[in-house]
């Protein structure tokens, strides 16, 4: 990895289920599971056209999310992670 770089966002394509819930979409490639998640522009141009496959193949809707508010916690411990995430 590059020094100088530093993830500023993420972009992932979610797959939206019919009571309201989310998650990320992934595609199996071969041994291989991918998920349509990235930093890098040019890997989310790629995701469009897999997304769009698996929409036609499963009727699932997708939205496209972008996060950029982070929060390390790489340090925190079990029960902070665990009071973090409820």
């Amino acid at each position: 990895m590059d020094q100088g770089f530093k993830v500023q966002r993420l972009t992932a394509f979610v797959a939206v289920n019919d009571n309201g819930t989310e998650g990320v979409i992934k595609a199996e490639i071969g041994n291989v599971i991918l998920p349509l998640v990235s930093e890098e522009e040019i890997k989310i141009k790629t995701f469009y056209p897999i997304a769009e496959a698996i929409k036609l193949a499963t009727g699932q809707e997708y939205k496209i999310l972008q996060f950029t508010n982070c929060i390390d916690v790489t340090t925190k411990t079990k029960e902070q992670l665990t009071r973090l995430f409820i």
